[in-house]
């Protein structure tokens, strides 16, 4: 919510949080997350102050998440994922992620 503050981080630790988007309807961001090093990228959902954090999807070991898209009304979420090119579609009224191989 704007509070008339300057920008500030809505979420922090040792992991690179990348692609944020405001998820109609909600005052949430979806977002991807990677931990440089250690396991694949991330798909996770927090309210605009940062709270409530939760991840919806993790990726397996090494593998890179990116290009997170949202439908117009928020209903679906699409990103790539790397070695193998594959799509995943995250469904918002269902919680699911599909997986369409590249």
């Amino acid at each position: 919510a704007y509070d008339g503050g300057g920008p500030r981080p809505i979420t922090g630790g040792a992991h690179d949080d990348t692609e944020p988007r405001w998820l109609p309807g909600e005052e949430a961001l979806l977002f991807l997350r990677h931990h440089p090093g250690r396991r694949g990228g991330e798909l996770w959902r927090a309210d605009t102050d940062g709270a409530r954090p939760k991840r919806l999807f993790a990726a397996e070991r090494g593998r890179h998440l990116d290009g997170l898209s949202l439908s117009p009304d928020g209903a679906w979420a699409a990103w790539r994922q790397s070695e193998p090119e594959i799509v995943h579609l995250w469904e918002r009224a269902t919680g699911r992620v599909r997986t369409i191989p590249g």
